[in-house]
């Protein structure tokens, strides 16, 4: 499903204007035509969708149609990934497959000041 098209490319930066409203923060975004390339969605303004690009943006072009491909970046989570490799989204890129599918959502809410403990005494580092 189509939900937007990009509207400008800066470096790793990509403006997408939006057609749907079901996208959020962290969603992550590919071209129509090339699915290897991905977006994360880092900021929703109105009717755009302000996206960094997890590969090249060598060769993209605005106008290019962008449809939802994943809700957030997932990584394997099992005793299956030691001693294997993987790049920085969680893709195997030691050349062998992995069986397994259960994965994680890397990205994790923040913290709030209100739920840290301001009253608890400093950890002693030695310094």
């Amino acid at each position: 499903m189509i939900i937007g098209k990009i509207i400008s490319i800066f470096d790793v930066k990509v403006e997408v204007v939006l057609s749907n409203s079901n996208v959020n923060i962290g969603n992550i975004l590919c071209a129509c035509d090339d699915e290897s390339r991905k977006f994360e969605v880092t900021e929703i303004n109105n009717t755009s969708a302000t996206c960094i690009a997890l590969s090249s943006t060598h060769g993209l072009k605005k106008g290019t149609e962008v449809k939802l491909c994943a809700k957030a970046i997932e990584m394997e989570y099992s005793d299956k990934i030691f001693g294997r490799m993987f790049d920085s989204f969680g893709g195997v890129i030691d050349e062998k497959k992995l069986s397994s599918t259960e994965k994680r959502v890397v990205d994790n809410s923040t913290v709030s000041l209100q739920s840290i403990d301001m009253e608890a005494k400093p950890m002693w580092t030695g310094i």
